[in-house]
């Protein structure tokens, strides 16, 4: 994670990242993110829905505590 694409809310910008065929597992989804478009919505829900309260980048790992508010 990054502070542009999570705290200031810039996950738009992501798709000039982001491969078109990327795929994204992640522990929240059912199945699996396909595609550069669908990763970038995924994110954004993730950074609207997530308040990060601690965050530290520690021998090129990044490790956050978060609070989610999950609408399922």
């Amino acid at each position: 994670m990054n502070r542009k694409w999570t705290i200031e809310n810039n996950a738009d910008k992501l798709e000039n990242y982001f491969h078109k065929d990327m795929v994204a597992i992640t522990s929240t989804d059912l199945k699996r993110i396909e595609g550069a478009e669908s990763c970038v919505v995924g994110w954004k829900n993730f950074s609207e829905n997530v308040e990060i309260i601690f965050g530290r980048n520690q021998n090129q790992k990044c490790r956050f505590m978060a609070k989610v508010n999950l609408q399922l």
